[in-house]
């Protein structure tokens, strides 16, 4: 999944939010019992995750859905009455640059929105015409992306908020 990589990339980046370290970085900023939808669910492995810990999931959507819970809808098509009063949009997009700025620019005016994609984006020239819309950005570090490997991924990795209204740039927030 990462630049320095010999393996194949996932057809449509579908790479699972199964390492618990991803949830525990965003937990401590999500209030209790969050009302929460994922437009990206997969298989609803990060839906669980965060089930789990108190959140409530409001609607799940996924081109493929991996699970009968989660419909299937195409993630651009979404408005805000898909997100069944959910208070946030919580997902592990496609990274696909050209999709990931799609989605970013699709969700940032419509909803609060929580994305995990990889730290290095931040510093990029490509990250320019969507990082001030990015209230805050939590770093995690090096997440397990190929279940049965003792090796986590060669990419650091960062929650980003999407702030509908804001335009001041991130606040960064080191790793927990």
């Amino acid at each position: 999944m990462g630049k320095r990589s010999d393996f194949e990339r996932i057809e449509k980046d579908y790479y699972r939010t199964f390492d618990p370290r991803a949830v525990a970085a965003l937990a401590p900023h999500l209030a209790p019992n969050t009302k929460f939808a994922e437009p990206c669910a997969g298989d609803g492995i990060l839906i669980d995750q965060l089930e789990a810990l108190g959140h409530v999931c409001t609607a799940a959507y996924d081109l493929e859905p991996k699970r009968s819970d989660i419909a299937r809808s195409d993630v651009l098509r979404l408005d805000r009455g898909h997100m069944n009063e959910a208070d946030v949009a919580i997902t592990n997009p496609p990274w696909s640059r050209p999709l990931l700025h799609a989605l970013i620019g699709h969700f940032q005016p419509m909803m609060t929105s929580w994305f995990l994609w990889d730290a290095n984006w931040v510093w990029t020239k490509q990250s320019r015409p969507y990082i001030d819309g990015i209230d805050r950005v939590v770093a995690i570090g090096r997440l397990k992306w190929m279940e049965g490997t003792k090796m986590d991924g060669k990419d650091d990795c960062c929650w980003y908020r999407l702030q509908p209204g804001h335009t001041d740039g991130p606040k960064l927030v080191g790793r927990i």
